[in-house]
């Protein structure tokens, strides 16, 4: 947390020393709103929606805290990430995190 908070102070201090008519506090502060609701959404739906899902939700939210990601990229990141926290936390772990939702 503490290292978090570094970086984010350090980010808000080069945005502040920036150019002017970069843009407006919401613009420059939009990137870790768009970040943090992706990691609340990934919290909130990792359990009732399962793995896939909540990952599908974590980067599709997350890609649009940057401009230029293209879908297909964004996809294929979720898809890398769903393997790789598949093999690493369920496979290779044991943990009991279901993978699909549970209707």
């Amino acid at each position: 947390m503490g290292l978090g908070a570094v970086v984010l102070v350090q980010g808000l201090r080069e945005t502040n020393s920036g150019r002017p008519g970069e843009g407006g506090a919401l613009t420059r502060l939009w990137p870790i709103l768009v970040v943090t609701a992706s990691l609340v959404a990934f919290g909130l739906t990792l359990e009732r929606l399962g793995l896939v899902v909540a990952i599908f939700l974590l980067i599709g939210i997350g890609s649009l805290a940057a401009r230029g990601i293209k879908p297909w990229e964004a996809a294929a990141t979720a898809l890398g990430l769903i393997l790789l926290s598949w093999a690493i936390f369920i496979e290779g772990l044991g943990l009991t995190i279901p993978v699909w939702p549970d209707f």
